[in-house]
């Protein structure tokens, strides 16, 4: 018969409190990242969220041909936020187009809209930055008046890299 030392008796414990620990601490890591996971989520809700509707004004044609509205206040981005234009509304006019510009109406439209009506944008296509607004213009043989109206997804500037995930 062979005798059990006590030290061997102890063994088995501490190996078992060891793997415990271990276990214990592999545990609140997981914990812990789950719970920032689910901050940053709350975080990207916060800092994402959609504007609808922006009715930014209109165009005349008695202004006279190029008439246009530039406004920074109302259609751009303020600080520290970016802009995704999801749709631009230009309805109202009877003939001719309404130009978008980024900033200014001087250079080249980066859209038309040739008949009064809605262009649509997949939601991370059209940005606007800050420092950035949306620019219009009446286009030749415009006739009317065009009332504009834009809708955006709006994302703190620090989470458009997420956003665009």
């Amino acid at each position: 018969m062979t005798a059990t030392l006590p030290e061997q008796q102890a063994r088995p414990d501490l190996i078992t409190q060891a793997l415990d620990r271990i276990a214990g601490l592999l545990e609140g890591q997981q914990n812990a990242a789950r719970n920032a996971d689910r901050m940053q989520r709350l975080g990207l809700l916060q800092a994402i969220h959609p504007i609808p509707s922006i009715p930014i004004g209109q165009i005349t044609a008695a202004s006279g041909a190029g008439s246009s509205l530039s406004l920074p206040d109302i259609s751009g981005p303020k600080t520290g936020k970016t802009w995704f234009v999801t749709r631009i509304t230009a309805f109202g006019f009877t003939a001719g187009s309404v130009n978008v510009y980024y900033t200014s109406t001087a250079g080249t439209p980066v859209y038309g809209i040739s008949q009064a009506g809605t262009l649509t944008f997949a939601t991370s296509n059209f940005p606007v930055n800050r420092g950035q607004w949306l620019a219009f213009s009446a286009g030749s043989g415009f006739t009317g008046t065009a009332q504009i109206e834009i809708g955006v997804v709006e994302v703190d500037t620090e989470f458009v890299g997420a956003y665009l995930l």
